[in-house]
């Protein structure tokens, strides 16, 4: 099986910008889908988490040495 990586944006950036994309669309979406909130929840807090590590990291990236 073939695994290709196509579809996934290269930078950081765009990845969390596909990822909050994604999440606008799930989110509306969670009662029609029915998807658990414990699930919808567990996505977001995710999606927090990776945004906050990539400020941190370009924040940390920025500073003088």
């Amino acid at each position: 099986m073939s695994v290709t990586r196509d579809w996934l944006p290269a930078t950081r950036d765009s990845q969390l910008a596909m990822a909050q994309d994604w999440m606008e669309r799930v989110c509306p979406n969670e009662s029609a889908w029915a998807l658990p909130p414990a699930a919808v929840q567990e996505l977001n807090t995710l999606g927090q988490e990776a945004e906050d590590a990539l400020a941190t990291e370009k924040n940390a990236l920025r500073k003088p040495r």
